[in-house]
């Protein structure tokens, strides 16, 4: 289930940090052996904020946010950027706050368990301009921050629509609440949604050539493709994907409307990232989008790719008999991408 959370950043400079690198940043820590309390927290404090990043998870959708109810931009959260590798330090956020430990892992990477889409970087060289102790180094990656406002917009009300008091530097907030913010970050006139806009007119082009190439394709296998029967193989296609990965005991969530993939699978702590395509031909090849192609370049590892190729159609242009193909992990670069259609931007 998707849910919303206003996530403070705690001062000018860390907000723009975190919105050019597609992040947001934390800094509760205990004192380490020198004094230093690197944030002047109580312990009760800095105890409810970790222990409320457990409940962010990849899919929900989090609100840039400073103080005196200002606004800067939304978005998705996703696993960790870092690929964790066997340098990087485990550990658990109960363990944190039992041991009561500071910066332990100079260089490092920290990554824990009961909360996936949190980790710590202490190789981040960035520091907080006022205090050269403030690391900042709890992070949780976004996608990319959308409909960036860089004065911010201010919105009040925020104290009506917390699900969970008190406020926390990631509080959970009302799916109405989140939707007014966003929908007040497109409006404001010096909002980046000039790019987005332009962004939504490429996926439109995008959609439109794939489409085009894909009734081009099938001719050239001896089918006929409209419209109307492109969506029912979709939608065929989409039903067989969320059959099978549900009977693998896969928690299924259909994404294709606004995402660059089509369905978001979570089993325990598995997640997978499905892209699904259905075709009346052998399914030798299929036409990807350029941003189907970048989701996938990014997420390989977690990336699964599901094709029910070979698809006969009934007389009443309902369609039948698909042959299933899994790939899973999906590198689409292991397999052979060829250029289709180009735009060119004039000088």
């Amino acid at each position: 289930m998707t849910q919303y959370w206003c996530v403070n950043f705690d001062s000018e400079d860390c907000l723009k940090h975190g919105l050019k690198h597609n992040l947001w940043m934390m800094q509760y820590q205990y004192k380490d052996d020198h004094g230093n309390l690197f944030q002047d927290e109580r312990k009760s404090r800095i105890s409810s904020n970790w222990q409320q990043l457990k409940n962010v998870k990849v899919g929900h959708f989090v609100v840039a946010y400073l103080k005196k109810n200002r606004y800067f931009a939304v978005g998705e959260v996703r696993t960790p950027r870092h690929v964790r590798s066997a340098s990087d330090v485990t550990s658990k956020i109960d363990t944190h706050l039992e041991v009561q430990r500071s910066h332990d892992d100079k260089n490092k990477f920290v990554f824990y368990t009961d909360a996936p889409v949190l980790y710590e970087n202490f190789t981040d060289k960035w520091k907080y301009p006022g205090d050269k102790l403030s690391r900042y180094a709890q992070r949780i990656d976004v996608e990319e921050w959308q409909l960036m406002v860089p004065e911010g917009i201010e919105m009040k009300g925020l104290q009506k629509f917390i699900l969970k008091k008190p406020y926390l530097a990631v509080t959970k907030i009302d799916e109405r609440y989140f939707r007014r913010i966003e929908s007040q970050l497109k409006k404001s006139p010096s909002t980046s949604s000039k790019a987005s806009a332009s962004n939504d007119i490429d996926e439109v082009v995008d959609d439109t050539v794939v489409e085009a190439l894909e009734k081009s394709h099938a001719k050239s296998q001896g089918f006929q493709l409209d419209s109307k029967l492109r969506k029912a193989l979709e939608d065929y296609a989409m039903d067989a994907a969320k059959q099978h990965f549900s009977s693998l005991g896969y928690d299924v969530d259909d994404h294709s409307k606004n995402h660059s993939y089509d369905l978001f699978c979570k089993r325990k702590k598995e997640l997978l990232y499905v892209e699904v395509k259905g075709t009346q031909t052998n399914g030798e090849g299929i036409i990807l989008t350029s941003g189907e192609v970048d989701y996938a370049r990014r997420n390989k590892n977690q990336m699964a790719l599901f094709v029910v190729h070979s698809i006969k159609v009934s007389d009443k242009k309902k369609p039948t008999n698909g042959t299933e193909r899994l790939i899973a992990p999906w590198d689409v670069d292991q397999g052979s991408l060829k250029p289709m259609s180009y735009k060119y931007k004039l000088p």
